[in-house]
């Protein structure tokens, strides 16, 4: 008998894409799939249509609707408690599944035993379906995958989705769930996995559509998205140059990024600047760091 596959759906005000999103599992070529659904506390008409939908199709599955909103990886882990299956899909109901998706992924860990968790690209879209670029890994893994280099390129960015990969239950018992004191899931997770034994495998092919909406966190780039990326950076000491760089350019660059978030995040990064000046002070008895900071906030008129 094929393996139970849970896919784990977590929705909010995903009115107009949930239905989309819906079919492209419903038309899955692998059919032994055990449906969760979680409702993020929306506020249109997304659970009715979830609902009807579930009617309509006569789909068996677990429905969570949830009063209060949360963050997604609360919400995901509370999801996961409802879950059987040897392998774990999850996906966001406004994304789209290509409708081999998890046929082409499960072939691959059934047959390898060793493989824990396999990892494919994405085209991200936008909210008309449009196609923006793609989602995939770095040219220097693209030319050779290996667990070193993904350990070592893991740490600088994130540049593999969850959406985008299929994980074996016990895979996800030896990582953990999901850090509820995050706003994100991926990076972090992807981070612990990479400092396991937990063979992966890297398969180079498009399996998932991902939508950046302009109510999305990755279209944002805004304050909750960079604190939750600093934390991450201080939770697993990516105190690398390019770590420190390519996050800081992804905030200060972002053009859908508001003004009051980018000036959050300045202070932000003042704030703690100060105070690694202040105990530098206190080992080395330099101030020449904190010179430096006190002459960039009275500069700026920040103080």
């Amino acid at each position: 008998m094929e393996p139970l596959v849970s896919v784990i759906c977590v929705t909010r005000n995903h009115e107009r894409f949930c239905i989309e999103s819906l079919d492209s599992v419903l038309n899955q070529t692998y059919k032994n799939i055990e449906w969760i659904i979680l409702d993020a506390a929306s506020t249109d008409g997304t659970a009715e249509l979830i609902d009807n939908w579930l009617v309509e199709n006569n789909v068996n599955a677990i429905f969570l609707k949830e009063k209060e909103l949360k963050p997604i990886t609360v919400n995901l882990n509370k999801a996961l408690t409802y879950a059987h299956g040897e392998y774990m899909q999850f996906l966001s109901l406004d994304d789209v599944l290509f409708n081999n998706k998890i046929e082409h992924q499960i072939s691959v860990l059934e047959n390898e035993q060793n493989i824990g968790i396999v990892l494919d690209n994405a085209e991200i879209i936008d909210s008309n379906g449009k196609f923006i670029k793609y989602f995939n890994f770095p040219n220097e893994i693209l030319e050779i995958f290996t667990q070193k280099l993904f350990k070592s390129e893991i740490r600088k960015r994130c540049f593999v989705l969850l959406q985008a990969s299929l994980i074996k239950l016990k895979t996800l018992k030896i990582v953990g769930k999901f850090d509820e004191n995050l706003s994100i899931e991926d990076w972090d997770w992807f981070i612990r996995l990479s400092e396991t034994d937990i063979e992966l495998k890297y398969l180079n092919q498009i399996v998932v559509k991902y939508r950046a909406l302009n109510s999305s966190l990755w279209y944002n780039r805004n304050y909750k998205l960079f604190n939750s990326h600093f934390k991450i950076i201080i939770k697993h000491r990516l105190y690398e140059k390019n770590t420190l760089r390519n996050n800081l350019d992804i905030f200060l660059n972002a053009s859908g990024m508001s003004a009051k978030d980018k000036l959050k995040i300045l202070l932000f990064i003042i704030f703690r600047l100060r105070i690694y000046s202040l105990a530098l002070y206190q080992v080395t008895r330099s101030n020449k760091l904190y010179s430096k900071v006190f002459n960039w906030e009275y500069k700026f008129k920040l103080i």
